[in-house]
Formats: C-alpha cells, sequence, structure tokens
C-alpha cells in the first residue's frame, strides 16, 4: 500500500498501527506502535508490521482478565478515557481536551481550562476513580504491533518535483503473526481426581471399593488358611 501525502501540511506526523477493534485514543490512550515519520529529511519512508495477539482468562484463573465489552466498551484504555472525559464535564463544564471524545457521544464539545491538564493530583484523582469503575483488569483479547523501519530515502534538491509530496509504503510483513492462547494447567491433585472420577464413572471403581476389595481378599484368604 502506497499513501501519498502533500509535504505542506505535514510537520513529523506520527504512524500509529492499531487493531481496527480498538477506537483511537490519542496518545494518552497509552499507544507505543508508531513511529514519527520525518519529511523534512526524507521523501519516502516505507515499513511493515507484525502482530500478536494474546487471549486469556477470566477469573477463577491467574491472569484475571475482563471482556470490557460486557460493560459497553472496546478496551480497558477506551473505558478510562472516557471515564476521565466524563470526570470533567461533570466537574469542570468542559471536555479533557487530550482525550478524544467517541462519535456516539452526543455532545456539545467545549473543553474545560487548559491548567487542569498539567495538575498531577487532580489527574491521580481521576485516575483512582476511574479504575474503580473500570478495574485495572487486563483486556481478555488484546492486539499489539511490532513496527519496522524497511527503508528511507532522503530528499534530493535535483528532484524539486518531489519535495512537495511525501509517501508512506506499507510493505508486506516478512515475519509470521503471532497468536498467545492462554489455557488452564492442570494441577496434580486435579489431575488425581479427574483421573479417579473418569475410572469410577466407566467402570463403577472407586477407592473405596478398592479398599473393600483388598480387606474382603485378606479375609478370604485368612479363612482359607485356618480351615487348613
Amino acid at each position: 500500500m502506497i499513501i501519498q501525502l502533500s509535504n505542506e501540511y505535514l510537520d513529523n506526523a506520527k504512524i500509529y498501527v492499531e487493531s481496527r477493534k480498538i477506537p483511537y485514543l490519542a496518545p494518552i490512550g497509552g499507544y507505543i506502535n508508531f513511529f514519527r515519520a520525518n519529511n523534512t529529511k526524507f521523501e519516502s519512508i516505507s515499513f511493515n508490521f507484525v502482530k500478536t495477539k494474546n487471549q486469556l482468562l477470566e477469573p477463577p484463573y491467574r491472569t484475571n482478565c475482563r471482556h470490557y465489552q460486557e460493560i459497553g466498551y472496546k478496551s480497558l484504555m477506551h473505558c478510562m478515557n472516557h471515564c476521565k472525559g466524563k470526570y470533567f464535564i461533570d466537574h469542570f463544564n468542559g471536555w479533557h481536551a487530550n482525550i478524544p471524545a467517541d462519535n456516539d457521544d452526543d455532545l456539545n464539545i467545549y473543553f474545560a481550562p487548559i491548567e487542569l491538564r498539567k495538575n498531577k493530583t487532580l489527574d491521580r484523582i481521576v485516575s483512582n476513580e476511574c479504575s474503580r469503575f473500570c478495574s485495572k483488569r487486563q483486556d481478555c483479547n488484546n492486539e499489539s504491533f511490532k513496527i519496522t523501519i524497511v527503508e528511507e530515502i532522503e530528499r534530493n534538491n535535483e528532484n524539486i518535483h518531489l519535495n512537495d509530496r511525501f509517501q508512506l509504503k506499507m510493505m508486506i510483513p516478512i515475519d509470521l503473526n503471532k497468536y498467545y492462547i492462554h489455557k488452564p494447567r492442570m494441577e496434580w491433585i486435579e489431575f488425581i481426581c479427574f483421573y479417579a472420577s473418569t475410572i469410577s464413572l466407566w467402570f463403577g471403581f472407586s477407592i473405596i471399593a478398592f479398599a473393600r476389595s483388598i480387606i474382603h481378599l485378606i479375609y478370604q484368604n485368612c479363612l482359607i488358611r485356618a480351615k487348613n
């Protein structure tokens, strides 16, 4: 895929690669899958990426994940950002300027005073309150992307007709996507119980019945020896 942009309107743009299942949450959303496109130095940048997907398990398993779709959000950060935005609306009559509003929010957007964004004490208060609402559990299904820069072509003053444009080339990945599915590991005692219950179910065999059979055999053997 080749994306050609007007160089006039770019200034070291950030290129993000994210899952289509998760809405864009701006830099405050905790994104790490991006690179800076230096359109002043380069006329073309080629890159590719590989995807890693984790599928975790809900309680009582140790991964302790959560399906945030069940409470109306697409991820933990989506819930946290939406909660912070609503907090600013309720307490300061304005939206948090660093948090993009969702398309489904029926809001006439106006912003809270800019100095509130830099208030670290307020940020901790809001984060703690939203953590109680959203929880801090991981997403049960999450995707991350590793970006690799393949080629960067520097600008050549001789090609004046190319100085007004900037190209991004997304190449076919050469590495395989990775999928990790977490499955519960059966503890030793669980295996013993499972094995014993299976034998009992199919063969009518149990430890108690086995013990009684042994005692009965010993008793019979003692009777035979006594008669002899």
